[in-house]
């Protein structure tokens, strides 16, 4: 196989394959660059609207109930952000909604698609207080 035809010039198939590759370094390169968190006091994200603002909505519908992570629980006090923030930086957030999958209990509303992308986008952005 040869790179160039009879008049020295790069044959058709060869220019087809040099296109195809810079198509697909440059869709790489979109992807890789739409999956990047967030600067700090960055107000945009990539997955949407995923502030504490949101967060603490959900938390408040879902998490802060009596007997849970209410006013003075002693499972975590969910109803602050100092609180919140703490559980999201030791890892405890993700590990229990999304590896465990142990919260919301089983007796208790379930989040949905919807907010676990919020509550997720927020961990990935280092849960901003925004």
């Amino acid at each position: 196989m040869s790179f160039f035809d009879e008049q020295g010039k790069v044959t058709p198939r060869i220019k087809l394959g040099i296109l195809c590759f810079i198509y697909i370094i440059s869709g790489i390169i979109v992807i890789l660059n739409s999956c990047k968190k967030a600067a700090p006091g960055d107000p945009h994200t990539t997955t949407g609207d995923c502030d504490y603002h949101a967060v603490s909505s959900i938390v408040a519908q879902k998490c802060s109930l009596s007997g849970c992570h209410n006013s003075g629980a002693t499972f975590g006090d969910f109803t602050n952000y100092n609180a919140l923030k703490a559980r999201a930086d030791n890892g405890r957030i993700r590990l229990n909604v999304f590896e465990l999958k142990i919260m919301p209990p089983a007796n208790a509303d379930t989040l949905t698609a919807e907010e676990k992308e919020t509550i997720k986008c927020w961990l990935d952005n280092d849960a901003p207080q925004n």
